[in-house]
């Protein structure tokens, strides 16, 4: 989960970017920011819930 953070933090600062400016062509700096504090909280949830290391079953180890 975390080797793909930063992919998902991208392309939920697009979708920011593109709900607030649907003509917009390129991601600004504020939506990258909201986008990486939204996966920053995913991970931290992903933590809490699954723990750092019991795991959640098959696929969502934390690492993976």
């Amino acid at each position: 989960m975390t080797n793909k953070a930063a992919e998902h933090a991208a392309r939920i600062a697009g979708t920011v970017q593109l709900f607030e400016d649907p003509a917009a062509v390129k991601v600004e700096a504020w939506a990258m920011q909201y986008g990486v504090e939204a996966m920053a909280w995913y991970l931290d949830e992903a933590l809490r819930i699954c723990g750092a290391s019991a795991g959640c079953g098959k696929g969502a180890a934390l690492d993976s």
